[in-house]
């Protein structure tokens, strides 16, 4: 397993302050192995359609959580085949409160992904693929909603597969006074699809149509939808 060099740590807690109730991880103790009773996380990185693709080199972490406090247990960069391993001993109370999290990224024009995860047993061997999006540009032009009559409606729901999930984008919904062009911009996941769920409502009669675009990692995509 690759890791990272340990910079010094002054203080065994670190405090993260914000609005609310301050929130104290422990990174005194990363990366310590474990050869009795251990848990296990197995992790692989991949990116692009279908998480076909192993993401080299990408920084993932593994820690545990409940409330305001929290343990870094693992700290790694991903192998040429997009793995990392960390093996460690939990603590009684992790198996008993709180979660571990993995944390990916890659950086570098990549989506920084968190999965949770509980687990209560402390020989357990947890297997998982963490999909890391990378990131692209999508402009929507919808066009030409002429409504005329009560109840017509226009409505676009955008996502993208995010591996073991789909990833839910943003949702455009207009059932009120026409228009002739609106544009929206926002980011998607590149070097995949885009899908589009599109609804149509004229008159009273419903249409819904599926469709979808692919988007290179780094480009813009123009997709036109008319009324």
């Amino acid at each position: 397993m690759k890791t990272l060099p340990l910079l010094t740590i002054a203080a065994v807690l670190l405090l993260i302050t914000g609005c609310g109730t301050p929130y104290y991880r422990d990174d005194s103790a990363i990366n310590v192995g474990c050869t009795d009773n251990c848990m296990t996380f197995n992790v692989k990185i991949t990116t692009g359609e279908g998480s076909i693709t192993p993401l080299a080199n990408t920084l993932v972490e593994l820690e545990w959580s409940e409330s305001s406090v929290g343990r870094l247990i693992g700290r790694g960069v991903t192998a040429a085949d997009g793995t990392i391993s960390f093996s460690f001993k939990a603590k009684e109370e992790e198996l008993h409160s709180g979660s571990y999290y993995i944390t990916a990224q890659r950086g570098g024009g990549y989506i920084t992904q968190s999965r949770k995860f509980y687990v209560t047993n402390g020989s357990a061997i947890v297997n998982t693929e963490i999909h890391v999006p990378s990131i692209a540009t999508l402009k929507v032009v919808y066009k030409n909603f002429n409504p005329v009559a009560d109840g017509d409606y226009f409505s676009c729901n955008r996502y993208y597969n995010g591996g073991t999930y789909t990833r839910i984008g943003r949702s455009f919904t207009k059932n009120g006074g026409a228009f002739t062009q609106i544009e929206e911009i926002s980011t998607t996941a590149g070097n995949q699809y885009t899908y589009f769920d599109i609804k149509r409502i004229k008159n009273g009669i419903t249409t819904i149509t599926k469709d979808s675009a692919f988007v290179g990692r780094g480009q813009t995509k123009i997709y036109e939808i008319e009324y």
